[in-house]
């Protein structure tokens, strides 16, 4: 889940990290009935530890197979 990922990258800057990346993001599951509030939460709390923490941090998202991108 995000929340399991916002602690995951919050360990990591606690020992020490200098750049943390999470490959991908969209592979987090968020099932919430309006995941875009789940996704801004998530967004808040990383910026929260990369500025508490002075660390960098690094989200891959992956566009899903089965779209159309051009």
């Amino acid at each position: 889940s995000l929340q399991d990922l916002v602690a995951w990258a919050e360990q990591r800057a606690r020992e020490g990290a200098r750049v943390i990346a999470i490959d991908p993001v969209t592979a987090a599951v968020n099932n919430q009935k309006n995941p875009w509030d789940e996704d801004l939460k998530f967004i808040n709390a990383t910026k929260r530890i990369a500025g508490s923490y002075a660390t960098s941090i690094i989200l891959v998202t992956h566009p899903k197979k089965d779209k159309d991108v051009r």
